[in-house]
C-alpha cells in the first residue's frame, strides 16, 4: 500500500507500520517459527499472541481503538484491513497519523513490558504513551492538522483522567 509512505509519521513508523502490514512483526508467533519461544502469550492479557491479537484483538488494543474511534467519530478499527482503508484519504490525515500512533505505542508499550520490566498498572498507561507520541509528532502537522489533533489529545488525556478516577476510587474502596 503506497498510500502508507504518505502517512504523517516519522519514517521509522512508517518502516514499522509496512512490516506490521505484511505479518513481519517480530511478535512470540513470527518469532516461534524461527526458533523456540518460552511464552507466547500477549503481555497484556495472556491470551496467544500474534499480530491480529496484539494490536487489534487483545483488551488494550481494543480499548486504544475505541478511544480513537471516540475521538474521531469514526469506526473503530477491528482488522488491518480497516486500519489500512482510510490511508489514501487525505481529508483523514490526522486520523491516520492517530492510527499508526496507536500502532507504535502499542508496540512501544509491550516493548517495555518485555525489555524494560515496565509493570503494569491500568489501561491509563497506554493512553499515556500514545498521547506523548501524538505529543512529539505534533510538529509534523500544519496548524489545520494541530487544532484536530490537539482536540484528539485533550480527549485521551480526559479518558485518562476518567481511568485514574477510577482506579483511585476502587483502591480506596478496598482500604
Amino acid at each position: 500500500n503506497n498510500f502508507l509512505w504518505k502517512i504523517v509519521a516519522p519514517p521509522k513508523i512508517h518502516v514499522f507500520s509496512w512490516l506490521l502490514v505484511h505479518n513481519k512483526i517480530l511478535t512470540r508467533d513470527n518469532l516461534a517459527k524461527q526458533r523456540q519461544v518460552d511464552d507466547p502469550t500477549c503481555v497484556f492479557c495472556s491470551e496467544p499472541k500474534s499480530i491480529e491479537h496484539l494490536f487489534f484483538d487483545c483488551i488494550v488494543a481494543k480499548f486504544v481503538w475505541s478511544c480513537v474511534s471516540e475521538a474521531f467519530d469514526s469506526k473503530m478499527v477491528v482488522s488491518i484491513e480497516d486500519l489500512t482503508h482510510s490511508w489514501g484519504n487525505k481529508s483523514l490525515t490526522v486520523l491516520n497519523m492517530v492510527k499508526v500512533a496507536s500502532l507504535w505505542s502499542i508496540w512501544s508499550l509491550r516493548n517495555d513490558f518485555c525489555f524494560q520490566g515496565r509493570s503494569w498498572k491500568n489501561l491509563g498507561c497506554i493512553l499515556g504513551v500514545l498521547s506523548a507520541t501524538l505529543r512529539q509528532w505534533k510538529i509534523l502537522c500544519n496548524p489545520t492538522q494541530s487544532a484536530l489533533l490537539l482536540r484528539c489529545l485533550l480527549l485521551l488525556n480526559r479518558r485518562r483522567g476518567e481511568l485514574l478516577r477510577i482506579a483511585l476510587t476502587s483502591s480506596s474502596l478496598l482500604v
